[in-house]
Parts: structure tokens; sequence; C-alpha cells
């Protein structure tokens, strides 16, 4: 009867250390999107292609590392995204109490995780007399990754990883 009772307790223990590693590197291994849209490029750099486009909450599963950069499985393949975009927190959206009409953009939520919004800005604004005029400006400017590559080649400028 002991020797049964040290048998199973024995087998408890073997199952608990092969599964503890096991459960431990699935968690390092997933990590959630932290900003309101991360762009998946072809390569770890900010001028590779983008690939695929992942909402604010969505999570990953982390397949290899260059520096900043995470490699990361795609349906069609695999892609980059940097690390600045990612948490190892899980990021949980779930709807409230109220309808649809009364939730939170993507992009409110991924601003109010940074402690930001629209009240905020204006209490600040007044607050130091500021003029966001021209950020407002630079923030309709859409600037294409190809667009940024021709700009480099034509300054002769040298490209390197992770740019």
């Amino acid at each position: 009867m002991i020797s049964d009772m040290k048998t199973i307790v024995f087998y408890c223990f073997v199952v608990i250390v092969l599964l503890v590693p096991v459960t431990l590197f699935g968690q390092i291994n997933t990590m959630s999107i932290t900003i309101k849209e991360a762009q998946v490029r072809s390569s770890p750099s900010f001028l590779g292609k983008i690939v695929a486009v992942l909402p604010y909450g969505a999570q990953i599963e982390v397949q290899e590392r260059a520096g900043d950069w995470v490699k990361m499985e795609l349906p069609s393949g695999y892609g980059w995204i940097h690390s600045s975009a990612l948490s190892r927190k899980k990021i949980v959206l779930s709807a409230g109490e109220g309808g649809v009409e009364t939730g939170a953009s993507g992009e409110e939520i991924a601003l109010a995780g940074k402690g930001f919004n629209e009240q905020v800005e204006n209490q600040y604004q007044s607050e130091q007399h500021l003029d966001y005029t021209w950020v407002d400006r630079m923030e309709e400017f859409v600037i294409t990754p190809e667009q940024a590559v021709e700009f480099l080649d034509k300054g002769t400028l040298r490209l390197e990883l992770g740019l």
C-alpha cells in the first residue's frame, strides 16, 4: 500500500516537473499588441514591406528574436513586429453592459491604456498654452516604406538593420 502511494506521488511529481516548463515556455512566447494598429513587416526593419496589420489587444506567438524585432507566424507565412508594440501582459477586451454604440474605439482604448485621451490633451493644452496646429498637420502625413527607401537612396544614406 505504501509502495503504491510512493509510486503515485512519484508520477505526480514527474508530471508536474514536466508540465511547469511547458506552461512557462508557452506564456513567455505569447505577447499582446499594445498600440492601435501594429504593422507586421516582411523583414526586421521599419522599412520592410507591411504584410499584415494587427489591432490593439491581438495576441501573437513569438517564433524568434532579432535585436528589438520579434518574428511571428501568420496564416500566409512569417512576419516581423517591433518589440515596442508588444507586452507580455495579456490584454482582454470585453464588451461592457451598454450597447456597441457606447463602446470605445480601438484608438481610444490604446490611448486610454497609456493614460491619454482628448480631455487630458485639452486640459494640458489650456494649462500650458500650447498650439497643436502643426502637430495635427504632421499626423496627417503618410509616408510609405517605399517612399522612405527612395528618400534614403536619393540621399545616399546607408540603410541599417532595425531602422
